[in-house]
C-alpha cells in the first residue's frame, strides 16, 4: 500500500515506508526492509532510525521494539542548495552549504562532472527535491566553473 493511502494513526509497513522514500517524503539511509524481515511487517522505532532521516521527538514515547504509526515519523527539515552543471544537463541539489557563496564549486566524483551554486535562493523543506544527489562534494576554495 502507499504511503498516501494509509490513515495517520496506522502502523506503517516497511512498503509504506519504501512508498514513502521513492516519492521524496523520507532520504533512505539504510536497507528497507532490513535484511530478515518481510516488506509486510511493521516498522520497529528503533529498526526506522536505521532506514530513513526521521526526526527522533515525535517517536519519544515509542519503545524501540514497538511498531510506529504514520503520524510519529516526521521527516527532518533540510537546506537544499540548487547547482547548475557546468556540461550542461538538469539543476541539481545538495546539502553542502557553499563556503563561497554563489559560483561555489562542487563536483559528483563518480563522473568527474561539475556544477556551480546558483544564486536561488536556498530551500529549506522536509520533502527532497528532484535532483538531489547525496554523492556531490564540495570543492574547496573553487568557484565557477573550470
Amino acid at each position: 500500500m502507499s504511503w498516501s493511502g494509509i490513515a495517520n494513526n496506522q502502523l506503517v509497513t516497511w512498503e509504506n515506508l519504501q512508498d514513502a522514500v521513492n516519492n521524496g517524503i523520507f532520504l533512505q539511509i539504510g536497507t528497507i526492509p532490513p535484511s530478515g524481515f518481510s516488506a509486510k511487517k511493521c516498522v520497529r522505532k528503533d529498526l526506522a532510525f536505521s532506514a530513513v532521516e526521521v526526526q527522533s521527538s515525535p517517536l519519544s514515547g515509542t519503545a524501540d521494539n514497538q511498531g510506529v504509526v504514520k503520524s510519529k515519523l516526521v521527516a527532518v527539515t533540510f537546506t537544499y542548495y540548487e547547482l547548475n552543471p557546468c556540461g550542461g544537463g538538469t539543476v541539481a541539489y545538495t546539502r553542502i552549504n557553499p563556503t563561497l557563496g554563489t559560483g561555489q564549486r562542487y563536483i559528483l566524483p563518480s563522473t568527474s562532472a561539475y556544477y556551480t551554486r546558483t544564486s536561488a535562493a536556498p530551500l529549506t523543506q522536509s520533502t527532497i527535491p528532484t535532483g538531489y544527489n547525496g554523492s556531490i562534494q564540495i570543492v574547496s576554495g573553487q568557484t565557477n566553473c573550470p
